[in-house]
């Protein structure tokens, strides 16, 4: 099974057993589907069965028992009181009507019996149909069958769908993208050497991979609790999951390393499960070219040796950053005063501590450069006076590294390492400002 690229490792191998994590999910939901199929089949069976013993009338054999029995005790009634039923005006009327309500109880048996079985039937197709149609039903949808398969007037309860809880199953996908759908990785770049034949060509290949920060996985974690919270489906998949100690074991490897605990319930599970359905790793992997460093390096040389033959080269790079003066000056330590730079943000990351932009000046008198950093006032918020204490000295070397690799054109980098670029005084074109 392939990395998951959280540690640069497969964190879900331990011992000599590897648990296949992609596919125990996927088992869990084709087995809960098939219990499902198996029960619905297995009443279907019993119900043909049952269908075979209705008689013309609609009643069940077990009813026909019932029927039979109510219809000879209503016989029974009128025989022995044939005499009292067939001479009302002479002993009343309470024989006479004991036997028609006795005829209208076995009517309204039968009508009972009808609907009865029209409601078994109408219950079963209706809860078959929602299996069949992928939904997930409770399985006390049994017993309340089992009641309703009971003769009427003698435990009979009518099917009732409200009774029962129909819901989608767990959608692996589905939970995934709530999960993890309105959430943006974090990236890094990491620079690796080309190496062919076991030797280094002296490229790079730069390669940008997303990685799972603390705020990520608190929001994946909200995320992967809503849903379990939720969806039923998904509550019943991670609860059963969570039965299987194998998995469980494997997930709660990284789960412990993020949340320095074990997992203790279906709900830990489907969070830990949701960090290993977007773990990070390489998203994309750019063509091998020179580092930074290499190209200012071949643009420096070239520099040094245009100067070096010709008096009048004015070096490209000092030009640059002479343009690139504000005329916003501060007074700094030891009479060094220092003015602001109008740099490109491209080259103050490259200068900044974590690639962010950095506040670049440079020394009037001395001609260094630094990384300003302003003071704060009591509410936080930045001011325009200089922190002395915090303000470094930045290397010339990085400040023209940074602006040949990435500020100065294309082509004048190619006219210098050609050996045609830069410029000389006599021809006109400006000089630097001094300092």
């Amino acid at each position: 099974m392939a990395s998951t690229g959280l540690l640069g490792i497969n964190p879900f191998r331990g011992g000599n057993v590897a648990i296949d994590i992609s596919s125990r999910p996927t088992q869990l939901s084709i087995g809960l589907m098939q219990k499902q199929q198996a029960k619905a089949e297995a009443v279907d069976k019993y119900f043909k069965d049952w269908e075979k013993s209705i008689n013309p009338a609609g009643l069940s054999k077990a009813e026909v028992d019932i029927f039979a029995k109510k219809l000879k005790e209503v016989q029974e009634f009128g025989i022995k009181n044939k005499q009292a039923i067939t001479n009302p005006s002479k002993y009343g009327y309470d024989a006479q009507s004991t036997l028609m309500a006795g005829f209208k109880d076995l009517q309204s048996f039968v009508d009972q019996g009808k609907q009865a079985t029209a409601e078994r039937k109408a219950f079963k197709d209706f809860i078959n149909t929602q299996i069949k149609s992928g939904k997930r039903v409770s399985d006390n949808y049994l017993d309340v069958l089992n009641k309703a398969m009971l003769p009427v007037s003698a435990g009979y309860v009518p099917p009732d769908v409200m009774q029962v809880d129909i819901y989608d199953p767990h959608d692996e996908k589905k939970f995934t993208t709530n999960v993890w759908g309105g959430i943006k990785l974090p990236t890094k770049e990491v620079f690796e050497k080309e190496i062919i034949n076991n030797k280094p060509t002296g490229k790079v290949i730069k390669k940008t991979y997303e990685t799972l920060d603390d705020n990520t996985v608190k929001n994946a974690m909200l995320g992967a609790i809503n849903e379990y919270k939720t969806s039923k489906g998904t509550r019943e998949h991670f609860d059963e999951l969570f039965k299987d100690k194998d998995f469980t074991s494997q997930i709660n490897e990284n789960f412990r390393k993020r949340f320095n605990k074990d997992i203790s319930s279906g709900s830990d599970l489907a969070v830990g499960y949701a960090l290993t359905q977007k773990p990070g790793g390489l998203i994309k992997s750019e063509a091998p070219d020179y580092d930074w460093q290499t190209k200012f390096n071949k643009t420096q040389a070239a520099i040094n040796s245009r100067a070096a033959d010709d008096d009048d080269y004015i070096d490209p790079v000092e030009t640059y950053l002479s343009d690139a003066r504000s005329g916003k000056t501060f007074a700094g330590t030891v009479g060094e005063n220092i003015e602001i730079m109008n740099l490109p943000e491209i080259v103050t990351k490259d200068l900044g501590k974590n690639k962010k932009a950095a506040i670049i000046g440079r020394g009037v008198g001395d001609g260094n450069y630094y990384n300003i950093f302003y003071q704060k006032d009591n509410k936080g918020n930045p001011t325009e006076l200089i922190d002395w204490g915090k303000t470094e000295r930045i290397p010339e070397s990085q400040i023209r590294a940074s602006v040949v690799s990435r500020a100065l054109p294309s082509s004048a980098k190619a006219k210098l390492i050609r050996g045609s670029g830069g410029a000389k005084t006599k021809t006109g074109n400006k000089k630097p400002k001094p300092y």
